[in-house]
């Protein structure tokens, strides 16, 4: 699981092994500092405590974690991202080290997951439709509700409100580079992890680098 799903009200019966947090705008860095993401970690952390979860999130939110003692006593992993993925797929992605910018959370879990040595990965609710409705955040969007933000707190608009100044033009540029990385990590690991199958099982999916499969027809 990734992001907020912690939100779902059936989380506890999903009871998920691992969950992916990397966007770094969602965490304090400075002492005092204080967001909408912050109070979601300390509301949502004695809940998640109770399940065997295993957490990986960007190093930026280590000081935010520890200083609150959150997340105890689940494992919790930092991730460093540094660089771009590149067209010579001279990129690391080996987790131990720092791995490029993936530009969303997927491609990071998909790093991961590879790194843990899966070989069979499956994509559901990927459906990357973000250029297809007025790019504008709508707490509606997840199937499972969730809280809306503070618009007095300038932290959370920060977090939450996009640039004035940015385009259409500039969101479609964004979402040209994370397909782009979705296809430069397919293609690397193809040649050094060729075992490795990724497939979209998500509906109506504009994601379209991976080979889509209907979630119905996953045998486990």
């Amino acid at each position: 699981m990734v992001n907020n799903f912690w939100n779902y009200s059936h989380y506890a019966e999903l009871n998920p092994k691992h969950y992916v947090f990397l966007d770094t705008n969602a965490f304090a860095k400075f002492p005092g500092e204080t967001n909408f993401w912050k109070e979601q970690f300390a509301n949502h952390a004695p809940i998640i405590a109770k399940f065997p979860t295993s957490f990986f999130f960007h190093n930026d939110a280590q000081t935010m974690i520890d200083a609150g003692g959150l997340f105890s006593p689940n494992k919790v992993h930092y991730i460093t991202t540094d660089g771009f993925f590149k067209e010579s797929l001279s990129f690391n992605i080996d987790i131990s080290q720092i791995i490029p910018n993936t530009k969303n959370v997927i491609v990071a879990s998909i790093i991961i997951a590879v790194y843990m040595g899966f070989e069979e990965i499956y994509l559901l609710g990927c459906e990357h439709s973000f250029l297809a409705t007025p790019h504008k955040y709508d707490v509606t969007e997840h199937f499972y509700e969730t809280k809306s933000y503070d618009a007095s707190n300038l932290q959370d608009m920060k977090y939450y409100e996009p640039d004035p100044t940015t385009s259409y033009e500039r969101l479609a540029h964004d979402t040209q580079t994370l397909f782009q990385n979705y296809r430069l990590l397919k293609t690397k690991l193809s040649r050094e992890k060729p075992n490795v199958k990724i497939y979209n099982a998500t509906p109506n999916s504009f994601l379209d680098v991976f080979p889509y499969i209907k979630f119905e027809n996953i045998s486990i």
